[in-house]
């Protein structure tokens, strides 16, 4: 859905972030005054609620022929603290190359938005340099729960990552899906 436009949609906003922001809340995450980094932005939805919630600045990530669209409804909304980057992203795609260097002070303890994006793309390699301190992971609709267990210990491997909050909803007239709440652990000191 889109605010203030009276139109049928798949997802509903409203319920989608309610969700969320009880397992931020059960997690002790906020994401205000935080950089908010958002991988498969689609439309900017997400990214307005992020803005809504205090963040301090999102940068959204989609193809090339999508950014323009979410740069204009962003606009539209009233959001003015956000930055986009056109890209057919890979599992091997450089995302640390896309983003604004005014943002680098932010990058450290930034948080990541991954939003039914990863069985497209995978855990992309880049979520491995970026220096994000929390993750937030949207299932694909048929995911299961079991499925989303392994996705989580097969991110684990690579990324020291600790599950603070998951849940399961439904919103507008698509299938159940997992979100959840990753905090990365730091590196043990050498």
């Amino acid at each position: 859905t889109v605010p203030g436009v009276n139109l049928p949609a798949k997802r509903n906003i409203e319920d989608r972030i309610r969700v969320l922001e009880r397992l931020l809340e059960t997690s002790g995450v906020s994401i205000r005054e935080k950089l908010v980094l958002d991988v498969g932005c689609n439309i900017g939805m997400m990214m307005s609620e992020y803005l809504r919630m205090g963040a301090q600045w999102t940068h959204g990530w989609d193809r090339s022929n999508v950014v323009p669209h979410t740069e204009k409804l962003l606009l539209a909304l009233g959001c003015t603290r956000f930055s986009t980057s056109g890209a057919d992203i890979t599992d091997s795609y450089d995302l640390g190359k896309d983003i604004p260097e005014f943002l680098a002070p932010a990058l450290e303890g930034c948080v990541m938005s991954y939003l039914a994006v990863r069985g497209h793309i995978g855990w992309i390699q880049s979520l491995q340099t970026i220096p994000w301190s929390v993750l937030i992971y949207e299932g694909h609709e048929g995911e299961t729960r079991e499925d989303f267990e392994r996705y989580v210990r097969e991110f684990d491997a690579t990324s020291n990552i600790e599950l603070a909050a998951v849940d399961e909803y439904v919103d507008g007239d698509s299938d159940r899906r997992t979100i959840a709440i990753l905090r990365r652990n730091p590196l043990p000191q050498k």
